[in-house]
């Protein structure tokens, strides 16, 4: 649906009062099941008519038509939705600054993801042990002291921020780099993740 769109005016327009697809980020969670939860669960009727009167004849558009009209995708949409949308209020709480590793874990630990559609429980259970967070956790080596430990725990949960910082400064070493004056005092400013606060 989204390269049916992505690229044509026309057609985008005609997604202007239900809002246009979402674009997605394959590697982030959050952003594939926000998708589905808040948006083609919520507005597959709506989706399905805009497509079907789509007036273009190319392939996307061709097979775009073709996967609305499969009468699994509103089952699809309902067992994903309901399967987790727990987890999606869960990741954007993990992701904020305020959330700790054990507050993360404990939550995780406790997801019911009902019917599971997509296994991710199973990948969770084996991503949640056996690794540094399990040992932090549940306290697995004597050497670490209590006092250490609860220090750990406490730390942010996800590092999500820090990635964000790096991916800025790699784009000042791509050799398509684009040093416009519009442009540089927005690569040479310094953030940090304090009450969503910027300084320069």
């Amino acid at each position: 649906l989204k390269a049916s769109v992505v690229k044509n005016g026309t057609r985008r327009n005609q997604f202007f009062e239900i809002g246009a697809p979402p674009n997605l980020v394959l590697t982030h969670w959050g952003t594939l099941f926000d998708a589905v939860v808040n948006y083609y669960s919520t507005k597959f009727t709506e989706i399905k008519k805009i497509v079907t009167n789509f007036q273009d004849d190319g392939q996307i558009v061709l097979k775009t038509k073709d996967a609305i009209k499969s009468a699994e995708i509103p089952l699809k949409l309902t067992g994903i939705t309901r399967s987790y949308s727990g987890l999606l209020e869960l990741l954007k709480r993990v992701e904020s600054a305020d959330f700790d590793i054990k507050s993360a874990y404990e939550s995780l630990s406790r997801m019911d993801f009902k019917e599971d559609p997509c296994s991710i429980g199973e990948y969770l259970r084996t991503r949640l042990t056996f690794n540094d967070i399990f040992v932090i956790c549940n306290l697995e080596k004597e050497d670490i002291s209590s006092s250490l430990y609860s220090k750990l725990q406490t730390c942010q949960s996800t590092s999500c921020s820090v990635e964000k910082s790096f991916s800025q400064l790699r784009k000042l070493l791509q050799k398509d780099r684009n040093f416009l004056p519009g442009n540089i005092e927005k690569y040479f400013k310094f953030y940090f993740n304090f009450a969503n606060s910027e300084v320069q």
